[in-house]
């Protein structure tokens, strides 16, 4: 059945998910380099320094750190490592180590090395096959001539179990990539990697590998001796397009390729004799932090705080300067030092101030002039040190758009140390914006809310549904101002009939939602971590509690909202019914998300073999098919989960999480599927063909019908084992079970809304186990399936039936409810069942009024059914005459279609008599002129236009064809007259016989042609013989034609005509006065008084 159906919420959230995709990042708005925005049109000032960022209260260092810096400390250096949440300070060979979190006096680590100095610290990955699972990282540091890794828990830095590696130079930064290998920056210039690995695999001592991975030919040795490179300060990585980039002392930058743990060198990029705006020093390069799905990678820092971008062309692998920004305001004479990147912002350190920046552009803005929000923040100390902590989250291009991250991840912290102690920074979310303007007033909608709405009301209602979930205190204020907008907003837009511009407060809760699984809708669920082993997917592992609590939490909000709109005296808004299906497809949705949190702990060898073990079309849904998959090729993802479900249960029953699932998400499985699944077992046994067998395991699903099961596919079983009965009664029992208050019953015979009004969803749900049954079930099994007394059953098959051309196989059964169907939905086909019935007159009245009222019905097939109609009006002697006539009308109307193969004039309604005489007339169709006045009585006006069609019938038609065929067409056409020759004015013999001797003379035709041609086709003789007798009474024929039609009469006499004596006695007497030169002569005169004796 064609019943229009509303895009579905999964198509919404890809809509919503898609746009956030197609939104630019920052970098990628600013002006190209060769035309940068001014520094006027770049940066707004914030009015307060909360509306971007609060700083902690100023924390003390470490008292033990304060006395261990003396006089005769050579180096002291303080710096964060924010993946590991700890401050560190370099004191010549000696590291403290604290917490960022810690108030205490005390460091929670110290190391001193044997060496002289500890050039730098950082953190990085592990490598997983040396460090246990309970280490989460490791601490890098180094110095003169040596490298330490330690692996870090989350409780202890475990300094006995770290690996010490000897180098021959001076380590000063480092990278580490995905696999626990160390890329080393130092102080010749070179780039070092470090690989460390057990022996073998059941050795316990680690092997560590070094190697220059930048200069390796005996004259970049010399260069290196002769002194020509200069220790790296910075390295940075982007591991989208896995480039690393390096900074030296001579503000040389320099970008390689990582591939396969190797280093591919690309380009070089030198400041000084760069042909741009700038001709100054960098001090400091970042890679751009998450920003995926751009070309812009990295940007570096001069020394006056401007920026210039450098964008990566992937395919020809080259790193080029992009974009460029000049520095924001500083303070009057301070000095600018260190710039970095976090989420949406910059922070410029200076020696009295830091400066913040926020990108400031909206969702799908492709603007040049994009600006930068700015605030200022003096200190009275100098500042040492800043550090971003970065969320450790999947690639997604959003997240470096504010009204983006803030749905993702809270805001992390920046870690700031100066020379009294440290601070930590804490960036504002935008929904922070809305908390500051909802106040205890009544009226809540200030001028400031409805400047922050009105640029982009649905990512405002996103913002406030985040905030109720962030401040609950506000929750009800929040929900009323989303209701309150919305309204005024549709209002609006209605009045200016601009309601392709409409947004509802629904957009709001899908932006939330394709926000919060932004990380995971495109990716599948399960991924193949070697040839032989599946695993779940890192996305689903990394955050899949939190997505479960969020959804849950917009799913209360959806709640309260509905409660909220229901109790409201306003107008029902257009989307109110949206809210309850927005509720339970989020509940869908955070169910499955805690079952896939549940089945990440079963064994990797079982899951690959249930994944392997359950059909194709399911697995492919699971490992190739994104999980917001909308297709409506894809098989549902429950459907296929739960399948997983019971394979999983098959491998492994007495597992502890089949205990967990049932009582967390117990849609996946309970202990009702114990008995869903063995039934299907029997069921699925090539060798069990007993109906008693199978009945017994459909009693089995029936009883437990509740339960998820693939009805399809044991449908499919049921067939091959030709247990029709168990389809039917097994999608009988589903449609039910879906639908036990007959919903879909009332929406179909109440308008069938395309909005979501009641029963929709149910009639869905319904049509698709009626589909099953229509698909499966053969004509053969029509009485058993025809016998249910479900109304909406009967009628959808009907109407599967009609629109596969099919509904004729049912019109033959005594069923409830397809006499009011037919004639309701398919009137051409009522009179199928009314003659069925034996009902034949009210068939013939049925199909007659439907030929007269269906102008698309196509000629042969009205002709066809006019057949049956003059069939079925055996009884009703008035509609079977008009019937005939309408039948001789219309094969007449055929032979004209066939003629000119004009399909559009004629192959389709049903022309009248007088349009079709003017069409035959316009075609010179003489002969069809002639059929149609054939049973139509011919008054005296006619016959002048009878006796003209007859003669363009013998001068046009029959002029320039073989006598032979003539003949042909002559008999056909008087087959076609009319049945009784003599009862019809158009076959006037008086003016046939005439047109065709003239034409038998025109052609030197046998005497005799036109009368034996007449009599063949069933002509009285008598009839024909007084014609020509009257012919000879003209006076004014000539004795040629007189004499031929003389041996006409004669032949007429001999086939038995009795014409009047005396009129032969007169032909006879003038035939030997004036015709002995006749050819027949004698042979004519002895028939002649061979009569007259």
């Amino acid at each position: 059945m064609e019943l229009k159906e509303e895009i579905k919420i999964p198509e919404e959230i890809s809509i919503f998910i898609n746009r956030d995709k197609n939104t630019y990042a920052f970098y990628d708005m600013i002006s190209p380099l060769s035309n940068p925005l001014d520094f006027q049109n770049s940066y707004i000032k914030v009015n307060e320094t909360s509306d971007l960022v609060t700083i902690s209260e100023e924390q003390p260092f470490p008292s033990i750190l304060i006395n261990a810096i003396t006089p005769f400390t050579t180096r002291v250096f303080f710096g964060t490592l924010p993946a590991i949440d700890k401050f560190y300070c370099i004191v010549d060979n000696s590291v403290y180590f604290w917490s960022t979190n810690s108030k205490s006096q005390e460091v929670d680590y110290y190391v001193e090395e044997k060496h002289s100095i500890i050039s730098f610290v950082s953190s990085g990955i592990k490598n997983s096959k040396v460090f246990k699972d309970e280490v989460t990282a490791v601490i890098i540091y180094g110095g003169d001539d040596f490298l330490r890794i330690v692996p870090v828990t989350e409780k202890v830095v475990g300094f006995d179990s770290s690996v010490f590696v000897n180098l021959s130079i001076i380590p000063m930064c480092s990278h580490t990539t995905d696999t626990g290998i160390i890329f080393i920056g130092a102080d010749d210039g070179d780039i070092y990697r470090v690989k460390y690995d057990f022996l073998n695999d059941s050795s316990t001592q680690c092997t560590v590998k070094v190697e220059n991975m930048t200069r390796k030919t005996f004259l970049q040795k010399i260069k290196q001796l002769l002194q020509f490179t200069s220790p790296i300060l910075q390295l940075a990585y982007d591991e989208e397009s896995q480039i690393l980039a390096t900074l030296d002392r001579k503000s040389l930058i320099y970008f390689y390729k990582v591939t396969n743990d190797t280093l591919l060198f690309l380009s070089k990029f030198d400041p000084t004799a760069f042909d741009g705006l700038y001709n100054n020093i960098l001090v400091s390069i970042q890679s751009i932090p998450k920003n995926f799905d751009s070309t812009h990678k990295f940007v570096a820092y001069y020394t006056d705080g401007a920026r210039l971008c450098f964008s990566v062309d992937s395919f020809i692998n080259i790193v080029s300067p992009s974009v460029f920004r000049y520095p924001p305001p500083f303070l009057p004479g301070d000095a600018f030092f260190m710039g970095t990147n976090s989420i949406s912002h910059c922070i410029f350190v200076c020696e009295k101030s830091i400066v913040v920046t926020k990108e400031n552009h909206k969702i799908n803005e492709n603007d040049g002039n994009v600006q930068e929000l700015y605030c200022i923040i003096p200190f009275d100390c100098d500042l040492l040190s800043l550090s971003n902590k970065l969320p450790n989250i999947p690639p997604t291009k959003l997240v470096n758009h504010p009204l983006f991250w803030q749905h993702i991840f809270s805001p992390q912290p920046s870690f700031l140390i100066s020379v009294d102690g440290t601070r930590i920074l804490n960036f504002r979310p935008s929904y922070e914006k809305l908390a500051v303007f909802i106040n205890d007033e009544e009226n809540i909608i200030s001028k400031e809310i409805y400047d922050l709405a009105k640029d982009n009301i649905d990512e405002f209602f996103a913002s406030a549904l985040l905030l109720a979930t962030k401040q609950p205190n506000k929750k009800e204020k929040c929900l009323l101002l989303i209701m309150t907008l919305a309204q005024q907003n549709e209002e609006v837009q209605i009045a200016q009939t601009n309601n392709n511009n409409l947004h509802f407060a629904s957009s709001g809760f899908l932006i939330r939602l394709s926000r919060i699984l932004a990380g995971i809708w495109s990716q599948p669920i399960f991924k193949e971590k070697n040839e032989d082993l599946f695993e779940i997917n890192e996305r689903y592992k990394k955050s899949q509690l939190n997505h479960y609590k969020e959804i849950m939490a917009l799913k209360k909000l959806c709640d309260d909202y509905f409660i909220l709109l229901r109790k409201s005296s306003v107008k029902k808004p257009l989307d109110f019914d949206r809210f309850p299906l927005l509720s339970n497809y989020m509940v869908s949705l955070s169910n499955t998300i805690r079952f896939l949190n549940i089945i990440e702990k079963v064994d990797n060898k079982v899951l690959t073999k249930a994944l392997k073990e359950i059909d194709l079309k399911y697995r492919n849904r699971l490992i190739t098919t994104e999980f917001g998959c909308t297709s409506r090729f894809a098989q549902p993802l429950f459907d296929s989960l739960h399948e997983l479900c019971m394979k999983i249960y098959e491998k492994v029953p007495q597992s502890t999480i089949f205990d967990e699932i049932e009582t967390e998400c117990p849609e996946f499985f309970d202990k009702s599927d114990i008995i869903v699944f063995n039934s299907i077992k029997i069921i699925m046994q090539e060798d069990i063909f007993d109906n008693d067998i199978l009945n017994k395991a459909l009693d089995g699903l029936i009883l437990k019908i509740s339960r998820p099961m693939n009805i399809e596919n044991i449908c499919h079983y049921f067939k091959e084992k030709n247990f029709i009965n168990g389809i039917f009664k097994l999608c009988m029992a589903k449609a039910e079970n879906v639908d036990p208050t007959h919903l879909a019953h009332q929406w179909f015979h109440h308008g069938r809304s395309t909005l979501n009004s009641p029963g929709q969803k149910e009639f869905d749900e319904r049509y698709k186990f009626y589909d099953i049954i229509f698909r499966f079930v053969e004509e053969a099994h029509l009485d058993l399936i025809l016998q249910t007394d479900d109304e909406l059953f009967h009628i959808c098959f009907y109407y599967y039936l009609l629109e596969n051309n099919q509904l004729k196989r049912a019109v033959s059964k005594t069923t409830p409810y397809l006499k009011t169907f037919l004639e309701l939905e398919a009137p051409h086909l009522l009179w199928r069942y009314l003659a069925s019935h034996q009902d034949y007159n009210k068939a013939a009245i049925n199909l007659w009024n439907y030929l007269n009222n269906d102008n698309d019905l196509e000629l042969r097939k009205r002709i066809k059914y006019l057949k049956i109609c003059r069939r079925y009006s055996f009884s009703n002697s008035l509609l079977k005459q008009k019937i005939i006539n309408t039948l001789k009308l219309a094969l007449i109307q055929n032979e004209l279609l066939e003629r000119t193969n004009n399909k559009d004039d004629y192959g389709y309604y049903l022309l009248d008599a007088r349009d079709l005489f003017i069409e035959l007339a316009g075609h010179q169709s003489w002969d069809l002129l002639l059929r149609e006045l054939s049973f139509e009585p011919v008054n005296s006006e006619k016959k002048f236009v009878v006796s003209q069609i007859w003669q363009n019938y013998f001068k046009q038609t029959l002029s320039d064809l073989r006598l032979q065929t003539t003949t042909f067409l002559i008999k056909d056409l008087f087959t076609h007259l009319c049945e009784d020759k003599n009862d019809n004015d158009v076959i006037d013999l008086s003016i046939i016989i005439p047109f065709l001797e003239e034409y038998k003379y025109d052609r030197n035709s046998p005497s005799h042609y036109g009368i034996k041609l007449l009599k063949s086709v069933g002509f009285n003789i008598d009839s024909l013989c007084d014609v020509y007798i009257s012919i000879l009474e003209d006076k004014y024929i000539t004795d040629d034609v007189r004499c031929d039609l003389i041996d006409v009469v004669s032949f007429a006499i001999t086939c038995n005509a009795r014409p009047d004596k005396n009129k032969i006695i007169k032909m006879n007497e003038w035939l030997t006065e004036h015709g002995k030169s006749y050819p027949n002569f004698e042979k004519v005169t002895r028939t002649l008084r061979l009569y007259l004796m």
